[in-house]
């Protein structure tokens, strides 16, 4: 299962408390052509709810929505995050054994 790390929770926290967003907003990772050969990447937005068969991600009070095949390709990654200097949010993946992680997390 995909998990956070505290600055990831913190982060996506931030995003989706913003003024006129509903309650329920979440992250949401979807697969994206990188193009040039490049492969497969992933396209993060905000939802203010999931998809019928999207798998959630629960953690610190923040909701990542998964579709089916994003949730089994992240299933051993964790989602950080860093704020440039701009205020700009950078998120990045890595398999669980690189990054610390955030421990109440709860698939849905």
């Amino acid at each position: 299962m995909l998990t956070l790390t505290d600055t990831a929770v913190q982060a996506i926290s931030t995003l989706t408390s913003q003024r006129g967003m509903p309650e329920g907003t979440g992250l949401r990772i979807t697969p994206k052509n990188t193009g040039n050969g490049g492969g497969t990447g992933f396209a993060l937005s905000l939802a203010t709810a999931p998809h019928l068969e999207d798998a959630v991600v629960k953690s610190g009070g923040v909701r990542v929505y998964l579709p089916p095949t994003v949730a089994r390709e992240l299933a051993d990654q964790t989602l950080d995050a860093r704020v440039t200097g701009e205020s700009r949010v950078e998120f990045r993946l890595a398999p669980h054994e690189e990054s610390g992680r955030s421990g109440d997390q709860q698939p849905e």
